[in-house]
C-alpha cells in the first residue's frame, strides 16, 4: 500500500489495487493457520478471535490518525493523501520484517522455548485424534462440510461489514457533515 503514494494515473491505481489484493488475499487464512499451529485446542477460539478483534481496534486508532495525516499541509512536499499512505505503510513494513525474522514456523523451531515447553506445546497443539475419527481425510473434504461453509459465510459477513464501515462510512459522514478529515476520523472511530 506504500506504493499508492507514488501513483500518477488511474491505470496505476487499478493495477496496484489488484496486486495489493493478491498480496493480502491469503493474509487472514494464513494468520489463522499460523496461530492454529501454536494454540492448544482448549484456547484456540480465544486466540483466533484476537486478530478479528484487532480489526476494530485498528479502525478506532487508525481513523483519527488518517484524518490528521490527510489534513496536513504538504508534508514532505506531498499531498496529504499520499503522505497518509506512506506513513501508514511504514510501521506495517517494519512489523512484517520483524515477524519474518523473529517468528518461527512452528513451536519445534522456537529458540526461545526450552525443550519441556516445546514438547508440551507440540503435544497439546497437535493432540490425539478425536474419538471416532480415522485421521484419514482428503484435502477437499472440508468443502463437503456444512460446518465449513457456515464458518466461511460467517467470516465473509464479518469482513464485508467491517469493510463497509471502514471504506464507506468516512465518505458518508464527510459528505453529510462537511467536517474536516480529522473531525471525520474522530467521528467514524465511534461505531467501532
Amino acid at each position: 500500500a506504500c506504493l499508492l503514494a507514488a501513483i500518477s494515473n488511474q491505470l496505476e491505481l487499478y493495477v496496484l489495487r489488484v496486486l495489493i489484493g493478491f498480496a493480502e488475499g491469503g493474509l487472514s487464512s494464513g494468520l489463522m493457520l499460523y496461530l492454529g499451529h501454536w494454540a492448544p485446542e482448549r484456547w484456540r477460539a480465544t486466540i483466533l478471535a484476537l486478530p478479528i478483534m484487532s480489526i476494530n481496534i485498528a479502525q478506532v486508532i487508525g481513523a483519527p490518525i488518517s484524518g490528521l495525516l490527510l489534513d496536513m499541509d504538504n508534508p514532505l512536499d506531498m499531498a496529504g493523501w499520499r503522505f497518509m499512505f506512506l506513513m501508514e505503510a511504514l510501521p506495517a513494513l517494519a512489523l512484517a520484517v520483524f515477524a519474518w525474522v523473529w517468528f518461527p514456523d512452528s513451536p519445534r523451531d522456537a529458540r526461545w522455548l526450552d525443550d519441556r515447553e516445546r514438547g508440551w506445546l507440540q503435544g497439546h497443539v497437535h493432540g490425539a485424534a478425536k474419538p471416532g475419527s480415522t485421521g484419514q481425510s482428503g484435502r477437499w473434504d472440508a468443502l463437503k462440510s456444512p460446518v465449513g461453509w457456515t464458518c466461511a459465510l460467517i467470516w465473509y459477513c464479518i469482513l464485508a461489514s467491517n469493510y463497509g464501515v471502514m471504506f464507506w462510512l468516512p465518505q458518508i459522514v464527510k459528505g453529510m457533515s462537511g467536517l474536516s478529515a480529522t473531525q471525520t476520523g474522530l467521528v467514524v472511530a465511534l461505531p467501532n
